[in-house]
C-alpha cells in the first residue's frame, strides 16, 4: 500500500502543490543577498526535489534533506543541524520557515528561530506551537529576516 501511494503521489505531485503568496519574490531577494538556503522535509528526497523542480525553484536551494536522507529525519533537530553542517552554515545566523508542528518542535530543539506559517499541516491551534514569528503568507517576510543578519 505504501509503494502504490508513493508511485500515485509521485505522479501527481504538482496537481495541488503551488506557491504561497510572496515566495517567489522572497526566493529572489534571498538569493540577490546571498543567503544560503535548504530544504528540510519528511516527504522522500526525490519527490521532494522533483516537487521544487516542477515548481520552479529548485534552483534557489543548495541542498535538499528528505525523510530518506539521514538515519533521522523531522521532528529530530539532527535533520537541521546535519543540513546547516553540510553547508558550512552558522546555527546562530540560522532561521527555519516551517508550516507544522514537527518543524517548530525540530527548530526549537535545535536552538533555531522558526517563522511559521498559520495555515500549515496540524491540528493543534497555532498558539500551543512553538514559534518566533507567526506569518499568513511570504509578503514581507524579508523584513524578518533581515532582524536576524
Amino acid at each position: 500500500m505504501v509503494n502504490e501511494f508513493v508511485d500515485f503521489y509521485g505522479k501527481n505531485i504538482v496537481n495541488e502543490s503551488k506557491l504561497i503568496k510572496g515566495v517567489k519574490e522572497f526566493l529572489i531577494w534571498s538569493k540577490e543577498k546571498k543567503i544560503s538556503m535548504a530544504v528540510c522535509t519528511n516527504k522522500q528526497e526525490h519527490l521532494a526535489i522533483d516537487l521544487l523542480k516542477k515548481i520552479g525553484i529548485y534552483d534557489f536551494f543548495e541542498y535538499v534533506a528528505g525523510y530518506n536522507t539521514f538515519d533521522y529525519c523531522k521532528p529530530d533537530h539532527r535533520h537541521l543541524t546535519s543540513v546547516i553542517e553540510i553547508l558550512d552554515g552558522n546555527i546562530k545566523k540560522t532561521i527555519m520557515i516551517g508550516d507544522s508542528e514537527t518543524d517548530a518542535n525540530a527548530a526549537r530543539d535545535a536552538g533555531i528561530p522558526i517563522i511559521l506559517l498559520e495555515d500549515g499541516y496540524t491540528e493543534k491551534n497555532i498558539t500551543e506551537i512553538y514559534h518566533n514569528h507567526l506569518i499568513k503568507d511570504f509578503v514581507g517576510i524579508e523584513n524578518i529576516i533581515s532582524e536576524y543578519f
